[in-house]
């Protein structure tokens, strides 16, 4: 086709800025055409900007090539490992330092001070937990600390350096994992997520025991996976120690152990039993070794048959009754009484209402709990689509990217701490990319079926009881691993203009964006005033108490357990009729809220004034 004077006249104006293709497209005639145009010219068979096109990409080329060269070092495990472990040591480092003279961690509050108190007593000699009889919490946290108390002094400051330590430890134990799941740069991008996740820094700095239990499960997994890679005996105890050990600090982790086996089934071939058989008896064996002792423990120093703890039943009415939104944000009631927001009143009350119900003074803890939990069902057959609804609910906060605060608020923890105001990749960004993850990596399902066991049964244990940011928290290391898969699998199809491919994920990421960022009630800060109140008083600063108790109060007028500390302040100070006055006042809030242990509480403190 031979072009006309126009177009001709347009080709020797711009020949120099566009290719051979884009002038084609512009004139809407075939590329060789062009090129015969050009020849006509004298202008050759290639226009100049065809030419400078060739040089960028070529440019570019060699760029992509450094980049691939250095990226290729970095993958390295010999880096990879340093490079991962040391940026999250060095965070968790810097928010120790930044936190270790804040009020909070001069003075422990609710569980970290009951944890504390707890290891205190065993490190001192009480290491068969005569003073425990039956455990109502998982002891394998008190007695990890009270290992570290015998070393280094009841120091809760070295007990944190150990957890920064073992968090550092699980970072590199999901580089691992990632690499060998996922490859080489998966692997590397899930540990820095996992080095920089701003919940596992909070944590490291709080004695409770999130670290210790994310490091055990990350040992099982790595464990698993590598007995897959290359079955040996000891690979498998070790990793069915790991479960057991982490199953005594909560028991959660035990719906694992099925999954585990079933993994293990997949990855072999069910038919190759001579395999998968041996490989499942060691690990249920281990696992049943580690549980043992808090078993023989419960049976013969409590006499009762408890294999772990006895809160099952009062934590499954917790997250279960009418009164419940599924995320311990209310105290439980009973008939119109409440049973409690901390671990002290529950031992309290919840063995006081079934004694009282049942009218027997000699209820076992195993009768105590399974009273529990034939009320709990009694609740959810009663309305069993209130319970629905419950469920529902939960399910909304498991996905959303709100921290439900349980002892500490992440929230409010930031006017402390510069590390957490930094925008690190927190659950917001991290679950909706792996949720997309795990639906674009169904065909590694048998290899990685290990990983999603592991998110379903934590996530059954979550919607059966009640969620929290420190529960949620140790699904975390699987979801890093499947983000980091999903942002990978993002640039190469960019990288390969898959532009359906791209749009399409694009969509379900909008889609899963939208649900995580769901607006949903969040607790205020009451509480928080509360224990910063309690830890001035106890740091002697009473006014500085006093204060924080009125700020608790101007957002929740109601709060009588303020009323009740704040009263108690007045008294040491020997502000006698304004204590008076304090405590008559949250003595007829409790009456109104048929709070029985903390009336009994404020009648001893008035009679004491």
């Amino acid at each position: 086709m031979s072009l006309n004077h126009k177009q001709k006249r347009f080709i020797r104006k711009n020949h120099d800025q566009m290719t051979v293709k884009k002038i084609a497209r512009k004139l809407n005639v075939r590329p060789k055409d062009v090129r015969r145009a050009l020849r006509e010219l004298g202008l050759g068979d290639a226009a100049p900007g065809q030419v400078a096109e060739k040089e960028q990409s070529e440019t570019r080329k060699a760029i992509y090539a450094r980049i691939a060269a250095m990226v290729s070092v970095i993958k390295r495990p010999t880096v990879a490992l340093p490079v991962v472990c040391g940026l999250a040591l060095l965070l968790r480092a810097v928010y120790l330092i930044e936190v270790s003279g804040t009020p909070f961690f001069l003075h422990l509050h609710t569980d970290p001070w009951m944890y504390d108190h707890w290891a205190r007593q065993i490190a001192g000699g009480d290491w068969a937990g005569r003073q425990d009889p039956v455990f109502y919490l998982g002891p394998a946290y008190p007695y990890f600390l009270a290992v570290i108390y015998s070393v280094f002094g009841a120091s809760p400051l070295a007990a944190c350096m150990i957890q920064v330590l073992l968090s550092a430890a699980s970072a590199g134990l999901v580089y691992h994992l990632g690499r060998r799941l996922f490859g080489p740069a998966t692997g590397l991008l899930a540990g820095l997520l996992m080095a920089a996740y701003p919940m596992l820094i909070f944590f490291t700095s709080l004695i409770l025991g999130a670290s210790l239990i994310i490091f055990l499960d990350l040992l099982a997994l790595v464990m698993l996976v590598e007995g897959m890679r290359r079955p040996r005996w000891y690979l498998w105890i070790i990793a069915g120690l790991s479960l057991g050990l982490s199953a005594c600090a909560r028991g959660n982790v035990l719906l694992f152990a099925p999954l585990a086996v079933l993994a293990l089934m997949l990855h072999f071939g069910f038919s190759n039993w001579k395999k998968w058989l041996p490989a499942g008896l060691w690990l249920t064996l281990a696992t049943i070794v580690a549980i043992a002792p808090v078993s023989l423990h419960n049976y013969f120093v409590g006499g009762d048959f408890v294999p772990l703890t006895s809160n099952a039943g009062a934590n499954l009415f917790i997250g279960n009754n009418s009164h419940s939104d599924g995320i311990y944000m209310r105290s439980p009631r009973y008939k119109n009484r409440p049973m409690g927001l901390s671990v002290r009143d529950q031992q309290a009350n919840f063995p006081a209402v079934a004694r009282q119900e049942l009218g027997r003074d000699d209820l076992s803890p195993s009768e105590v709990s399974s009273f529990w939990v034939g009320k709990t069902l009694e609740e959810i057959g009663a309305n069993p689509g209130g319970w629905l609804r419950l469920v529902g609910n939960k399910l909304k906060y498991f996905v959303n990217a709100y921290e439900v605060p349980n002892n500490r608020n992440i929230y409010f923890s930031k006017r402390f701490s510069l590390i957490l105001r930094l925008p690190l990749p927190g659950w917001g960004l991290i679950f909706p990319l792996a949720l997309i993850g795990m639906f674009l990596s169904w065909r590694g399902l048998r290899k990685r079926f290990v990983l999603i066991g592991f998110f379903a049964a934590h996530l059954l244990a979550l919607l059966a009881f009640f969620v929290n940011a420190r529960y949620r928290l140790v699904v975390t290391p699987v979801l890093v691993m499947y983000a980091a898969a999903m942002l990978r699998w993002l640039f190469v199809n960019l990288r390969k203009r898959r532009i359906k491919a791209v749009s399409l994920a694009a969509v379900c990421l909008a889609l899963a964006y939208f649900a995580s960022y769901q607006s949903v009630p969040r607790i205020n800060y009451r509480a928080n005033f509360l224990n910063l109140a309690n830890a001035y008083r106890d740091l002697g600063q009473p006014e500085r108490a006093i204060e924080n108790y009125d700020e608790a109060l101007r957002i929740s007028p109601d709060f009588y357990y303020a009323v009740f500390k704040k009263g108690q302040v007045l008294a040491r100070l020997g502000r006698s009729q304004e204590a008076e006055r304090t405590l008559s006042r949250a003595l007829e809030m409790a009456r109104r809220n048929n709070d029985r242990l903390n009336v009994q509480r404020i009648k001893s403190e008035l009679s004491r004034l």
